[in-house]
Protein backbone atom coordinates (compact mmCIF):
# COMPACT_ATOMS: atom_id res chain seq x y z
CA UNK A 1 0.00 0.00 0.00
CA UNK A 2 1.08 3.63 -1.10
CA UNK A 3 1.86 5.56 2.07
CA UNK A 4 -0.34 7.96 3.47
CA UNK A 5 1.89 11.07 4.16
CA UNK A 6 3.20 10.63 0.25
CA UNK A 7 -0.12 10.59 -1.24
CA UNK A 8 -1.53 13.44 1.01
CA UNK A 9 1.80 15.53 -0.06
CA UNK A 10 1.25 14.31 -4.09
CA UNK A 11 -2.21 15.23 -4.00
CA UNK A 12 -1.54 18.67 -2.16
CA UNK A 13 0.79 19.65 -4.72
CA UNK A 14 -1.57 18.71 -7.70
CA UNK A 15 -4.09 20.42 -6.05
CA UNK A 16 -2.37 23.15 -6.11
CA UNK A 17 -0.92 23.00 -9.73
CA UNK A 18 -4.94 22.45 -10.68
CA UNK A 19 -6.35 24.96 -8.70
CA UNK A 20 -4.04 27.51 -10.51
CA UNK A 21 -5.56 26.34 -14.10
CA UNK A 22 -9.47 26.30 -12.75
CA UNK A 23 -9.56 22.97 -11.95
CA UNK A 24 -11.65 21.44 -9.34
CA UNK A 25 -12.75 17.34 -9.47
CA UNK A 26 -13.51 14.42 -7.40
CA UNK A 27 -10.35 11.91 -7.95
CA UNK A 28 -10.92 9.32 -9.83
CA UNK A 29 -7.31 7.52 -9.84
CA UNK A 30 -4.09 8.01 -8.21
CA UNK A 31 -0.91 6.77 -8.31
CA UNK A 32 2.65 7.95 -6.48
CA UNK A 33 4.01 4.44 -6.49
CA UNK A 34 5.22 4.63 -2.80
CA UNK A 35 3.30 0.81 -2.70
CA UNK A 36 6.38 -0.47 -4.61
CA UNK A 37 5.05 -1.73 -7.19
CA UNK A 38 2.90 -0.93 -10.64
CA UNK A 39 -0.72 -2.86 -9.91
CA UNK A 40 -2.72 -2.06 -12.53
CA UNK A 41 -0.53 -0.71 -15.10
CA UNK A 42 0.28 -2.45 -18.34
CA UNK A 43 3.36 -2.07 -20.11
CA UNK A 44 3.53 -2.02 -24.52
CA UNK A 45 6.33 -1.56 -26.34
CA UNK A 46 5.91 0.08 -30.30
CA UNK A 47 9.07 -1.12 -32.04
CA UNK A 48 12.09 -2.84 -31.40
CA UNK A 49 14.04 -3.31 -28.01
CA UNK A 50 13.09 -4.79 -24.62
CA UNK A 51 11.06 -2.73 -22.12
CA UNK A 52 12.60 -2.37 -18.15
CA UNK A 53 9.78 -0.87 -15.87
CA UNK A 54 10.20 -1.12 -12.84
CA UNK A 55 8.97 0.75 -9.45
CA UNK A 56 11.98 2.35 -7.69
CA UNK A 57 12.35 5.05 -4.89
CA UNK A 58 8.68 5.65 -5.17
CA UNK A 59 8.32 6.58 -8.85
CA UNK A 60 7.87 4.42 -11.95
CA UNK A 61 10.86 4.19 -13.88
CA UNK A 62 11.84 2.89 -17.45
CA UNK A 63 15.71 2.28 -18.05
CA UNK A 64 16.16 0.99 -21.80
CA UNK A 65 16.33 2.49 -24.91
CA UNK A 66 13.43 1.89 -27.14
CA UNK A 67 14.34 4.54 -29.66
CA UNK A 68 12.04 4.14 -32.71
CA UNK A 69 9.93 6.13 -35.07
CA UNK A 70 7.30 5.65 -37.61
CA UNK A 71 8.22 8.39 -40.34
CA UNK A 72 8.68 11.30 -38.34
CA UNK A 73 6.77 10.48 -35.51
CA UNK A 74 8.42 9.27 -32.22
CA UNK A 75 7.95 5.51 -30.49
CA UNK A 76 9.25 3.69 -27.87
CA UNK A 77 7.44 2.37 -25.10
CA UNK A 78 4.93 2.87 -22.45
CA UNK A 79 2.44 1.87 -19.73
CA UNK A 80 -0.91 2.33 -19.61
CA UNK A 81 -3.82 2.62 -16.35
CA UNK A 82 -6.05 -0.73 -17.05
CA UNK A 83 -8.61 0.25 -15.64
CA UNK A 84 -9.39 3.66 -17.35
CA UNK A 85 -10.20 2.98 -20.79
CA UNK A 86 -14.22 4.24 -20.27
CA UNK A 87 -12.82 7.46 -18.78
CA UNK A 88 -14.05 10.76 -20.81
CA UNK A 89 -13.57 14.31 -19.62
CA UNK A 90 -10.90 14.53 -16.87
CA UNK A 91 -7.86 16.46 -15.94
CA UNK A 92 -4.89 14.00 -16.16
CA UNK A 93 -1.79 15.40 -13.93
CA UNK A 94 1.98 13.59 -14.17
CA UNK A 95 5.17 14.29 -13.01
CA UNK A 96 7.89 13.71 -15.28
CA UNK A 97 11.63 13.07 -14.56
CA UNK A 98 13.74 13.14 -17.65
CA UNK A 99 17.29 11.23 -17.36
CA UNK A 100 18.16 10.95 -20.91
CA UNK A 101 17.44 13.42 -24.13
CA UNK A 102 15.03 11.46 -26.13
CA UNK A 103 11.11 11.68 -26.02
CA UNK A 104 9.13 11.56 -23.30
CA UNK A 105 5.61 12.29 -22.38
CA UNK A 106 1.88 10.83 -21.14
CA UNK A 107 -1.23 9.75 -23.57
CA UNK A 108 -4.63 10.67 -22.54
CA UNK A 109 -7.76 8.95 -24.10
CA UNK A 110 -5.92 5.67 -24.50
CA UNK A 111 -7.70 3.08 -26.48
CA UNK A 112 -5.23 0.69 -27.57
CA UNK A 113 -1.69 0.76 -29.44
CA UNK A 114 -3.53 2.32 -33.08
CA UNK A 115 -5.85 4.76 -30.81
CA UNK A 116 -4.70 7.55 -28.48
CA UNK A 117 -3.38 11.23 -27.73
CA UNK A 118 -0.46 12.26 -26.62
CA UNK A 119 1.99 14.84 -25.14
CA UNK A 120 5.31 14.33 -25.66
CA UNK A 121 8.40 16.70 -24.93
CA UNK A 122 12.46 15.96 -26.41
CA UNK A 123 15.51 17.88 -25.28
CA UNK A 124 17.77 16.42 -28.09
CA UNK A 125 15.38 17.58 -30.99
CA UNK A 126 14.03 20.16 -28.95
CA UNK A 127 10.29 19.99 -29.06
CA UNK A 128 7.29 20.06 -27.35
CA UNK A 129 3.95 18.20 -28.99
CA UNK A 130 0.52 17.55 -29.24
CA UNK A 131 -0.53 14.64 -31.51
CA UNK A 132 -3.31 11.77 -32.25
CA UNK A 133 -2.26 8.71 -33.11
CA UNK A 134 -5.96 6.97 -34.93
CA UNK A 135 -6.49 3.90 -36.85
CA UNK A 136 -2.70 3.19 -36.76
CA UNK A 137 -1.84 7.15 -38.01
CA UNK A 138 -0.06 9.54 -36.67
CA UNK A 139 -0.92 13.77 -37.01
CA UNK A 140 0.43 16.65 -35.34
CA UNK A 141 -2.17 19.35 -33.41
CA UNK A 142 0.32 21.51 -32.03
CA UNK A 143 3.88 21.70 -31.38
CA UNK A 144 6.93 24.29 -30.71
CA UNK A 145 10.73 24.27 -31.28
CA UNK A 146 11.44 24.21 -27.61
CA UNK A 147 13.14 21.27 -25.73
CA UNK A 148 12.61 21.81 -22.37
CA UNK A 149 14.98 21.53 -19.57
CA UNK A 150 15.61 17.64 -19.24
CA UNK A 151 17.87 18.47 -15.87
CA UNK A 152 14.68 18.84 -13.88
CA UNK A 153 11.36 17.17 -13.54
CA UNK A 154 8.50 18.78 -15.24
CA UNK A 155 4.47 18.59 -14.37
CA UNK A 156 2.34 18.25 -17.16
CA UNK A 157 -1.68 19.11 -16.59
CA UNK A 158 -4.09 17.63 -20.08
CA UNK A 159 -7.57 18.87 -19.37
CA UNK A 160 -10.59 17.28 -21.06
CA UNK A 161 -14.02 18.95 -22.07
CA UNK A 162 -15.57 16.89 -25.09
CA UNK A 163 -13.56 17.98 -28.03
CA UNK A 164 -11.64 20.29 -26.09
CA UNK A 165 -8.02 19.56 -25.15
CA UNK A 166 -5.64 21.95 -22.93
CA UNK A 167 -1.95 21.30 -21.79
CA UNK A 168 -0.12 22.89 -19.06
CA UNK A 169 3.55 22.44 -18.63
CA UNK A 170 4.40 23.17 -14.77
CA UNK A 171 1.56 24.73 -14.68
CA UNK A 172 1.85 27.47 -17.60
CA UNK A 173 -0.61 27.16 -20.28
CA UNK A 174 1.15 25.57 -23.77
CA UNK A 175 -1.45 24.24 -25.96
CA UNK A 176 -4.88 24.26 -27.18
CA UNK A 177 -7.07 22.06 -29.61
CA UNK A 178 -10.35 21.11 -30.68
CA UNK A 179 -10.58 17.48 -31.93
CA UNK A 180 -13.50 15.12 -31.81
CA UNK A 181 -11.53 11.69 -32.46
CA UNK A 182 -11.15 10.10 -29.46
CA UNK A 183 -13.64 10.73 -26.97
CA UNK A 184 -12.69 8.07 -24.13
CA UNK A 185 -9.78 6.38 -23.08
CA UNK A 186 -7.05 5.74 -20.54
CA UNK A 187 -3.86 7.21 -19.48
CA UNK A 188 -0.61 6.06 -20.37
CA UNK A 189 3.16 7.36 -19.21
CA UNK A 190 5.71 7.17 -22.45
CA UNK A 191 9.52 6.94 -22.78
CA UNK A 192 11.89 6.19 -25.44
CA UNK A 193 14.94 5.85 -22.98
CA UNK A 194 15.40 6.55 -19.18
CA UNK A 195 12.55 8.51 -17.21
CA UNK A 196 10.53 8.03 -14.05
CA UNK A 197 7.36 8.75 -13.87
CA UNK A 198 5.38 9.79 -10.26
CA UNK A 199 2.12 11.40 -8.97
CA UNK A 200 -0.31 10.02 -11.74
CA UNK A 201 -3.27 12.22 -10.70
CA UNK A 202 -6.49 11.86 -12.84
CA UNK A 203 -9.55 14.12 -11.52
CA UNK A 204 -13.51 14.70 -13.13
CA UNK A 205 -13.20 17.94 -15.30
CA UNK A 206 -14.81 21.04 -13.67
CA UNK A 207 -17.13 23.58 -15.46
CA UNK A 208 -14.80 26.77 -14.54
CA UNK A 209 -13.68 29.45 -16.72
CA UNK A 210 -10.44 28.25 -18.62
CA UNK A 211 -8.87 29.68 -21.82
CA UNK A 212 -5.67 28.45 -23.79
CA UNK A 213 -4.32 30.04 -26.92
CA UNK A 214 -4.12 27.54 -29.78
CA UNK A 215 -3.11 29.58 -32.15
CA UNK A 216 -0.34 31.43 -32.43
CA UNK A 217 2.04 29.75 -30.08
CA UNK A 218 4.83 31.34 -27.75
CA UNK A 219 8.18 31.65 -29.60
CA UNK A 220 6.56 31.03 -33.36
CA UNK A 221 6.91 32.74 -36.30
CA UNK A 222 4.47 33.80 -38.64
CA UNK A 223 5.69 34.25 -42.50
CA UNK A 224 3.18 37.38 -43.52
CA UNK A 225 1.68 40.35 -41.90
CA UNK A 226 -1.40 38.95 -41.27
CA UNK A 227 -1.76 36.73 -37.95
CA UNK A 228 -4.84 34.18 -37.29
CA UNK A 229 -5.63 33.57 -33.84
CA UNK A 230 -7.81 30.71 -31.94
CA UNK A 231 -8.46 30.03 -28.42
CA UNK A 232 -9.77 26.96 -26.47
CA UNK A 233 -11.91 27.91 -23.67
CA UNK A 234 -14.11 25.96 -21.43
CA UNK A 235 -16.79 28.17 -19.11
CA UNK A 236 -17.73 30.41 -21.54
CA UNK A 237 -20.76 32.23 -19.74
CA UNK A 238 -24.37 32.69 -21.52
CA UNK A 239 -23.60 35.98 -24.28
CA UNK A 240 -20.10 35.99 -23.67
CA UNK A 241 -16.47 34.94 -25.92
CA UNK A 242 -13.39 35.08 -26.16
CA UNK A 243 -11.80 39.03 -26.26
CA UNK A 244 -8.49 39.01 -28.32
CA UNK A 245 -5.94 41.41 -27.79
CA UNK A 246 -2.64 42.35 -30.21
CA UNK A 247 0.00 44.20 -28.29
CA UNK A 248 -2.51 45.39 -25.70
CA UNK A 249 -3.62 47.89 -28.45
CA UNK A 250 -5.74 46.24 -30.37
CA UNK A 251 -8.43 43.71 -29.82
CA UNK A 252 -12.09 42.05 -31.06
CA UNK A 253 -14.38 39.27 -29.63
CA UNK A 254 -15.48 36.46 -30.95
CA UNK A 255 -18.71 34.98 -29.00
CA UNK A 256 -18.93 31.79 -31.41
CA UNK A 257 -16.56 28.74 -30.58
CA UNK A 258 -14.66 27.48 -31.79
CA UNK A 259 -13.25 30.90 -30.68
CA UNK A 260 -10.71 32.79 -33.13
CA UNK A 261 -10.10 35.70 -36.08
CA UNK A 262 -7.33 37.27 -37.36
CA UNK A 263 -5.42 40.87 -36.81
CA UNK A 264 -4.04 42.32 -40.87
CA UNK A 265 -1.43 44.71 -41.39
CA UNK A 266 0.49 43.47 -38.64
CA UNK A 267 3.89 44.87 -38.67
CA UNK A 268 7.53 43.22 -38.80
CA UNK A 269 8.48 42.39 -35.46
CA UNK A 270 7.80 40.38 -32.24
CA UNK A 271 3.82 40.37 -30.94
CA UNK A 272 2.39 39.44 -27.90
CA UNK A 273 -1.14 37.96 -27.69
CA UNK A 274 -4.04 37.54 -25.24
CA UNK A 275 -7.31 35.64 -25.11
CA UNK A 276 -9.65 36.57 -22.19
CA UNK A 277 -12.56 35.07 -21.76
CA UNK A 278 -15.61 38.06 -21.20
CA UNK A 279 -18.99 38.02 -20.08
CA UNK A 280 -21.91 39.68 -22.05
CA UNK A 281 -21.02 42.40 -20.92
CA UNK A 282 -17.45 42.53 -22.03
CA UNK A 283 -16.01 41.78 -18.61
CA UNK A 284 -13.07 39.50 -18.09
CA UNK A 285 -14.34 36.61 -16.06
CA UNK A 286 -11.69 36.67 -12.67
CA UNK A 287 -9.06 33.92 -12.39
CA UNK A 288 -6.00 33.50 -13.77
CA UNK A 289 -6.89 30.17 -15.64
CA UNK A 290 -9.77 32.63 -17.71
CA UNK A 291 -6.59 34.60 -19.56
CA UNK A 292 -3.97 33.30 -21.48
CA UNK A 293 -1.08 34.99 -22.91
CA UNK A 294 1.78 33.90 -25.73
CA UNK A 295 4.98 36.37 -26.29
CA UNK A 296 7.14 36.79 -28.98
CA UNK A 297 5.00 35.93 -32.13
CA UNK A 298 7.14 36.80 -35.03
CA UNK A 299 5.12 38.24 -38.12
CA UNK A 300 6.51 39.24 -41.44
CA UNK A 301 9.14 36.26 -40.67
CA UNK A 302 11.14 33.32 -41.68
CA UNK A 303 10.62 29.99 -41.24
CA UNK A 304 13.07 27.56 -41.83
CA UNK A 305 13.33 23.63 -41.51
CA UNK A 306 16.20 21.32 -41.09
CA UNK A 307 15.83 18.25 -41.95
CA UNK A 308 18.77 15.70 -41.51
CA UNK A 309 20.14 12.53 -39.66
CA UNK A 310 22.21 12.91 -36.37
CA UNK A 311 24.60 16.07 -37.53
CA UNK A 312 21.22 17.85 -37.76
CA UNK A 313 20.07 16.64 -34.40
CA UNK A 314 23.13 17.33 -32.97
CA UNK A 315 24.71 13.92 -31.72
CA UNK A 316 27.69 14.23 -29.57
CA UNK A 317 26.93 17.94 -29.19
CA UNK A 318 28.60 18.49 -25.70
CA UNK A 319 28.57 22.67 -25.61
CA UNK A 320 25.09 23.03 -23.14
CA UNK A 321 25.53 26.76 -23.61
CA UNK A 322 24.65 27.28 -27.15
CA UNK A 323 21.68 24.89 -26.81
CA UNK A 324 19.14 28.12 -26.88
CA UNK A 325 18.80 30.57 -29.39
CA UNK A 326 19.25 34.15 -28.03
CA UNK A 327 15.35 34.66 -28.76
CA UNK A 328 14.47 31.25 -27.16
CA UNK A 329 12.63 30.01 -29.71
CA UNK A 330 15.13 26.68 -30.85
CA UNK A 331 16.25 25.00 -27.81
CA UNK A 332 17.65 21.73 -28.99
CA UNK A 333 21.06 20.80 -29.86
CA UNK A 334 23.11 20.88 -33.09
CA UNK A 335 22.99 23.82 -35.30
CA UNK A 336 19.64 24.69 -35.27
CA UNK A 337 19.70 27.63 -32.29
CA UNK A 338 23.56 29.11 -33.74
CA UNK A 339 21.87 28.52 -36.98
CA UNK A 340 18.66 31.06 -35.82
CA UNK A 341 21.29 33.49 -34.39
CA UNK A 342 23.39 33.92 -36.83
CA UNK A 343 20.44 34.38 -39.57
CA UNK A 344 18.45 37.22 -37.22
CA UNK A 345 21.62 39.31 -36.92
CA UNK A 346 22.32 39.39 -40.74
CA UNK A 347 18.40 39.19 -41.65
CA UNK A 348 16.87 41.41 -38.94
CA UNK A 349 13.56 39.86 -38.60
CA UNK A 350 12.38 36.62 -36.60
CA UNK A 351 13.96 33.67 -37.86
CA UNK A 352 12.95 30.21 -36.54
CA UNK A 353 14.82 27.06 -37.64
CA UNK A 354 13.14 23.84 -36.49
CA UNK A 355 14.71 20.40 -35.57
CA UNK A 356 14.16 17.71 -37.66
CA UNK A 357 17.06 15.32 -37.65
CA UNK A 358 16.81 12.34 -36.44
CA UNK A 359 20.23 10.19 -36.11
CA UNK A 360 21.02 6.91 -37.98
CA UNK A 361 18.35 7.43 -40.83
CA UNK A 362 19.29 7.21 -44.65
CA UNK A 363 17.99 9.14 -47.54
CA UNK A 364 16.53 6.19 -48.59
CA UNK A 365 13.32 4.59 -48.75
CA UNK A 366 11.94 2.43 -45.49
CA UNK A 367 11.19 2.75 -41.56
CA UNK A 368 12.45 6.80 -40.51
CA UNK A 369 14.13 7.06 -43.57
CA UNK A 370 14.68 10.61 -45.44
CA UNK A 371 12.00 9.65 -48.05
CA UNK A 372 9.26 8.33 -45.43
CA UNK A 373 9.29 11.39 -43.47
CA UNK A 374 9.19 14.04 -45.93
CA UNK A 375 4.89 14.16 -46.21
CA UNK A 376 4.47 14.14 -42.08
CA UNK A 377 7.11 16.62 -41.95
CA UNK A 378 5.96 19.04 -44.28
CA UNK A 379 2.51 18.71 -42.80
CA UNK A 380 3.84 19.59 -39.41
CA UNK A 381 5.38 22.59 -40.98
CA UNK A 382 2.90 23.65 -43.61
CA UNK A 383 3.69 27.55 -43.18
CA UNK A 384 6.93 26.63 -43.59
CA UNK A 385 9.52 28.37 -46.34
CA UNK A 386 12.97 27.18 -46.26
CA UNK A 387 14.23 23.89 -45.88
CA UNK A 388 17.76 22.60 -45.14
CA UNK A 389 18.07 18.94 -45.96
CA UNK A 390 21.38 17.21 -45.42
CA UNK A 391 21.53 13.04 -45.84
CA UNK A 392 24.17 10.48 -46.67
CA UNK A 393 26.32 10.03 -44.07
CA UNK A 394 24.81 7.22 -43.22
CA UNK A 395 23.93 6.14 -46.77
CA UNK A 396 27.77 6.10 -47.58
CA UNK A 397 28.66 4.15 -44.20
CA UNK A 398 26.35 1.72 -44.95
CA UNK A 399 26.92 1.54 -49.00
CA UNK A 400 24.09 1.97 -49.98
CA UNK A 401 23.54 3.87 -53.47
CA UNK A 402 23.14 8.15 -53.21
CA UNK A 403 19.79 9.04 -52.07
Amino acid sequence: MRTISKLRIGLVGVFLLCASAGVHGAILFSDDFNDGNANGWSVMKDGSGTPAWQVTNGSYRQSNRLRNFTQSFHTGTYAYYKNGLNFTDYVLSVKIIPDAIESVGVMFRYQNNSNYYRFSINRSQGFSRLEKRVNGSFQTLAFDGRGPDFSKPHTVTIDLKGSNILVYLDGEPLFGAVDSSLRKGSVGLFSQHRAAFDDVVIESSSTAAKVVISKPVSYSVEPTGTLAVAAVALGVPSGGGVRFTLDNRRSFTDQTAPYSGSFTNVSLGDHVITAAIVDGAGMAMPGSAAQDTNRIVGTNARYFVAMGDSITSGSNDDIAGDDASADQRNVSRGFTPILNDWLSLHVAVPITVMNEGLGGTTAGKGGSSGASRVGSTLSRHAESQYWLIMFGTNDASRGLPSG
